[in-house]
């Protein structure tokens, strides 16, 4: 099962591309973190993973999904370079960012494959006419 760009991209290789692209777009949020707020970057982290849930396989997107939740915390959520969390508040949301990341990527895939089942079932209509 391949995404629209990733048909002939291996899983490994989709993969690579996956963490590079949420290292990429983390490392260009870093040096904005004392100007724009930590909850700002889980945004940006989260249209990076439903982006990329939009054109690869499932593993990668959960794999990124689990990754931009760690850096998002090492990185970004205070005390800094740390997984501890030290406010409640912050715990339930990165807990929350977690789980909706999580779910996000899951259902943007089922969307993909089942837009996908629909355009086979009409090509296959389709060549049933011409005969």
């Amino acid at each position: 099962m391949s995404g629209i760009l990733s048909h002939n991209i291996s899983i490994g290789k989709q993969s690579l591309y996956s963490i590079l692209i949420i290292g990429i777009v983390a490392g260009l949020c870093f040096p904005f973190s004392n100007v724009i707020d930590y909850r700002i970057v889980a945004f940006i982290l989260l249209v990076i993973v439903s982006i990329i849930a939009s054109v690869f396989d499932i593993l990668p997107v959960l794999l990124t999904a689990v990754l931009s939740a760690l850096i998002w915390d090492y990185f970004f959520i205070p005390p800094h370079y740390t997984f501890h969390i030290s406010s409640t508040e912050d715990a339930v949301l990165f807990l929350m960012y977690f789980v909706i990341v999580l779910i996000n990527g899951m259902l943007t895939y089922k969307i993909r494959q089942i837009e996908k089942k629909l355009v086979h079932k009409e090509e296959k209509a389709n060549t049933i006419k011409l005969y």
